[in-house]
């Protein structure tokens, strides 16, 4: 969700797929809101309240949207509303009756999601572009409903759906549909490659050496969000620059810290 937010907030100029102008988008922050179906998940786990370490690894099918109406950046501009929305789809009763999940998401499951977006988009009056993410990964009843090569796959005037499988980050959508393949609206649901995290993370790890001189590795896993892999190769390559090196500690595990040049010990 976060790679979604950070693409959307980094458009300066966008295509509006329906009316075809082009707009200038300053502040991206002034059209978002955010929700979930954290009060879904309260209900199936039959509870009030939630532990903060709990919550975190709760699944509450989180949404990012971003809404633009017609008019709202000056008269006439744009002609049309847009939204460009995210969601994370999980099956919440499976989840909070087992514990875990591992059923795709049904074709079933996706034209429920697919109404929403059109219900959206007619109130909105606003052409709509979502992603629908699941961390089980999708039906391939539902994979065929989107991008049947046939030419039969799920096409709507004001809704551009694309699928993410969160557990193989293929992303889905109607092959023969301009609007994605043309504008590559498809691109702002791809998931990073790691590559790309790892280079993102190094600079958000670097910023909290700001006042400090050794971070456990476990620390930057919990503030960061990120996974141990990830935030692990990120500390690994720091250190190759000589300017961290990271140590074990037999209490706190790998710990990250700043590399001194009168430092002995040598980076793992």
């Amino acid at each position: 969700m976060s790679r979604f937010d950070e693409r959307v907030r980094n458009i300066g100029v966008l295509f509006h797929p329906g009316t075809e102008e082009v707009m200038h988008v300053g502040d991206w922050s002034k059209f978002h809101r955010s929700d979930d179906e954290m009060i879904r998940l309260l209900q199936t786990l039959n509870t009030g309240f939630l532990d903060k370490t709990i919550q975190i690894n709760m699944p509450h099918n989180e949404v990012s949207t971003y809404q633009i109406n017609a008019n709202q950046l000056g008269w006439g501009r744009p002609q049309q509303g847009i939204v460009l929305e995210a969601r994370c789809v999980n099956h919440l009763e499976t989840f909070g009756a087992q514990g875990f999940d591992t059923a795709p998401m049904s074709l079933q499951e996706l034209t429920l999601r697919l109404a929403e977006a059109e219900n959206l988009a007619a109130q909105a009056e606003a052409s709509v572009i979502v992603g629908l993410g699941s961390p089980t990964g999708w039906h391939p009843e539902a994979v065929q409903y989107l991008a049947d090569i046939s030419g039969r796959a799920y096409r709507h005037s004001a809704v551009v759906p694309c699928l993410v499988d969160l557990t193989t980050s293929v992303v889905t959508h109607n092959q023969a549909d301009e609007r994605l393949n043309r504008y590559r609206f498809a691109d702002l649901f791809r998931l990073p490659l790691e590559s790309e995290e790892v280079a993102s993370l190094q600079i958000k790890i670097e910023t909290l050496f700001a006042d400090k001189e050794g971070i456990p590795l476990s620390d930057l896993v919990q503030t960061t969000g990120r996974p141990e892999a990830v935030v692990r190769r990120a500390c690994q390559e720091l250190a190759q620059t000589r300017a961290f090196k990271l140590v074990d500690d037999r209490q706190l595990g790998p710990v990250l810290l700043r590399y001194h040049s009168r430092d002995q010990g040598q980076s793992t």
